[in-house]
């Protein structure tokens, strides 16, 4: 090898930057479950549309729930101050209360959803290995006799 730097005076093998070793971490199993879920959250797509089914569900809930109780609350101000006034009670609709009973049944669905689809992502990589194991079974007939033979 030439030293194609004409500063540098020492010999080719040590301008050699050493091996990176990056391949391992690649081939080594994780074994806790958080190291799993961090890996996943970047690698596997199943994971991320199940943490994102579970996020927009977390969101529906929240947001169903806000309805409900501010809507809920001003149909109590509203009734407060139909039952003081002289004219007609005036009624409120119950359309937002229903919308956000919907919306939070339909984020609880959608968030048990999501944490089912990232659970089975994170069982799917830890049995990753078992899947590989496929073990060959064999009759043999020889002078010993009849048997079984499993080859790995």
């Amino acid at each position: 090898m030439e030293n194609t730097n004409p500063g540098n005076t020492g010999s080719a093998e040590n301008t050699l930057a050493p091996p990176v070793l990056s391949t391992e971490r690649k081939e080594e199993k994780l074994t806790s479950v958080s190291e799993i879920r961090g890996y996943l959250r970047q690698n596997n797509s199943s994971y991320k549309s199940g943490r994102t089914v579970s996020n927009i569900g977390s969101g529906l809930i929240i947001g169903g729930g806000a309805a409900f109780l501010i809507v809920g609350l001003s149909n109590v101000s509203k009734a407060e101050k139909s039952t003081l006034s002289s004219g007609p009670a005036k009624k409120s609709s119950s359309t937002p209360l229903i919308c956000g009973i919907i919306a939070m049944a339909g984020g609880g669905v959608m968030k048990i959803a999501g944490g089912a689809q990232m659970r089975n992502a994170v069982k799917e990589y830890q049995n990753a290995d078992a899947r590989k194991f496929s073990p060959g079974y064999y009759v043999l007939n020889d002078g010993n006799g009849i048997g079984m033979l499993m080859k790995f």
